[in-house]
């Protein structure tokens, strides 16, 4: 098969660039398709090699706030089963709720659902790939409280393959987590113990962990531990890519001690907090193709660190594991009564928490303070900050195709275009076209 040019220079970027560009992608893409009513049927999505590929799609049937996606490589010969779990959406309570769960972002909900998602994998691999199937590869990849939720499934499913066969098909899984909040220390340990023991007796698995960090995210700082992040680099590969937007510690810079704290200087201590958590926590800093062609775009400086050798795993270290863990102490009674509001929005009863602060305060002006706060924590982009999308760049009307063309509400994302197809022959025949389109900007 002829490369096309975007996947030559694609190609000639590290593989540690296209690994994250490739998750990346997808991570962002699952934002787009929980707003769709209807999920099409394919999708082409961003290869590690550079290159694009079409994939079956496949929602889980999860509780409400909860979205994941299973993805499937039309040519059943390539081997491999994708995973994107999407972030939070703040205008829906049920998944700001997850958020605020006592034990850490989406614990509670993953523990609910964590056995309907484990055999709806099982049962698919079965039927797509057939019962004798070996050297399956498992990738799975979200953004935020979607990355959270990766290293908890990953962390179930090792737990899963130690205690039985079943998984045994599968012999890699390729982790990565974007602006992850961490996750129970007592889940990483029974984690990291289950590929201990799979290794000691002769089953091991292949496991690549991948940390995406942006310099000056305060969500990255929550939970408690990260899975994988302290085994030896001959049990599990891990990697950190930091990005570097000069928003570290942006708001300290508000302070002159000198003089004390004055209250202008704990006002922009706040702006400044804000705009680097705007700034960072977005899912778009990672090098995935911001236009239709598909071209790789590495637009920030960044720092890599791997496990390999003690110097650079101790850098990792130091940076996946800085957990503000004495504020968070501070927070849990205020998280405990937030996740009850958001969780128990639509409950009416007298008693209730949220039926308190409507009859208190009335229910249109409860609604109008959270759709002002949902605003403030999803900002709307300046009209300057993208690129105009022409109606030539998908021309629905010539192919006549379900695609996606959005400009998802991240801060540094310009355009960024993801094609889907409802049929086989028309993501065969129609994203070809699209990516090599001389009228394409």
């Amino acid at each position: 098969m002829l490369r096309t040019a975007v996947e030559i220079i694609n190609q000639r970027y590290p593989e540690h660039i296209r690994r994250f560009a490739s998750a990346q992608y997808l991570a962002s893409f699952s934002y787009q398709l929980a707003k769709l009513p209807t999920l099409p049927a394919f999708a082409e999505i961003l290869t590690t090699a550079g290159s694009f590929k079409v994939y079956h799609l496949k929602a889980f049937n999860l509780k409400k706030g909860l979205y994941a996606y299973l993805l499937l490589p039309q040519n059943k010969s390539e081997k491999e089963v994708r995973i994107v779990f999407r972030g939070t959406n703040f205008k829906d309570f049920n998944s700001a709720a997850i958020n605020f769960e006592p034990q850490g972002p989406g614990v509670a909900s993953f523990n609910a659902e964590k056995n309907n998602i484990l055999n709806t994998l099982k049962k698919t691999i079965k039927d797509y790939y057939g019962s004798d199937a070996t050297a399956i590869t498992l990738d799975v990849c979200g953004h935020s409280q979607g990355a959270a939720l990766t290293q908890l499934l990953v962390s179930e499913f090792v737990q899963e393959r130690n205690k039985c066969n079943d998984f045994d098909n599968i012999s890699t899984v390729n982790m990565t987590a974007f602006n992850s909040p961490g996750i129970p220390t007592a889940i990483v340990n029974l984690a990291e113990q289950a590929v201990l023991g799979q290794w000691l007796d002769d089953r091991p698995l292949k496991i690549q962990a991948n940390f995406g960090m942006v310099g000056g995210d305060a969500i990255q700082l929550t939970g408690e531990n990260m899975v994988f992040a302290k085994l030896p680099s001959f049990i599990v590969k891990a990697s950190l890519l930091k990005v570097k937007k000069e928003l570290e510690g942006l708001w300290l810079k508000a302070f002159n001690l000198s003089d004390g704290i004055q209250p202008i200087e704990i006002y922009n201590c706040v702006i400044n907090f804000i705009a680097a958590l705007h700034g960072a926590h977005s899912s778009v800093n990672y090098y995935a193709p911001l236009d239709v062609k598909g071209k790789i775009t590495v637009d920030y400086e960044y720092d890599y660190f791997t496990n390999d050798n003690p110097e650079t795993h101790n850098k990792l270290l130091k940076e996946v594991l800085n957990k503000a863990k004495y504020i968070q102490r501070l927070l849990y009674v205020p998280k405990i009564i937030l996740h009850y509001f958001l969780a128990h929005h639509d409950d009416y009863r007298q008693f209730s928490l949220m039926g308190f602060v409507r009859n208190s305060f009335g229910e249109q002006r409860v609604t109008n303070w959270y759709k002002k706060m949902s605003d403030w924590l999803n900002p709307p982009q300046k009209d300057t900050e993208f690129a105009p999308v022409q109606p030539q760049m998908v021309p629905i009307e010539l192919y006549n195709e379900q695609a996606i063309c959005c400009c998802p509400q991240f801060s540094s994302m310009k355009t960024n275009q993801f094609l889907c197809f409802e049929t086989e022959d028309r993501a065969n025949t129609v994203a070809p076209l699209l990516r090599n389109s001389s009228n394409l900007s």
